[in-house]
């Protein structure tokens, strides 16, 4: 857990990096720093930060019309909820899992399988398996390696 809590205090200070005006695609940036340091959170135990940080990147790729991050970023904050152990809205996470793969197609398949971890949705282990199975076909000489990683994780 030490670990993890560093990694997430050397994350928070890469922040002024992105006030560089001279950044380019600054907002894609600070949606994807958004969405690690919720994920930074969520492994460190603090899920009342995470939920935060996940709200703000989902409202803002939302107000952007960035279906990628606005999808990652509700799922993750639905992961901080039932953390948090408030109720999460199945219908709408069903949905953005069903939209996951045509989003982040590489990694649905772990981000979905979190989702079930975390919420106890059985739908998420079932869209990751899928995802799984979709990237397993493109993985070429990374086959073995894939397979050995998904193993770990959806069992």
């Amino acid at each position: 857990m030490v670990q993890v809590a560093a990694a997430v205090e050397v994350f928070e200070a890469t922040t002024p990096l992105l006030a560089d005006p001279a950044l380019s695609n600054r907002w894609r940036c600070e949606q994807r720093s958004g969405i690690l340091a919720a994920r930074l959170h969520l492994l460190a135990g603090g899920a009342g930060d995470a939920l935060t940080r996940a709200g703000e990147v989902a409202d803002l790729a939302a107000a952007r019309g960035d279906v990628r991050y606005a999808t990652i970023a509700r799922l993750m904050h639905a992961r901080a909820q039932a953390r948090m152990g408030g109720a999460v809205d199945e219908q709408q996470v069903h949905a953005h899992l069903e939209r996951l793969p045509e989003v982040a197609a590489i990694e649905a398949w772990w981000l979905a399988a979190d989702v079930a971890v975390d919420t106890g949705l059985q739908h998420g282990l079932t869209v990751a398996r899928s995802a799984a199975v979709q990237l397993r076909k493109h993985a070429g000489v990374h086959r073995v390696d894939f397979e050995r990683a998904a193993a770990g994780v959806l069992t």
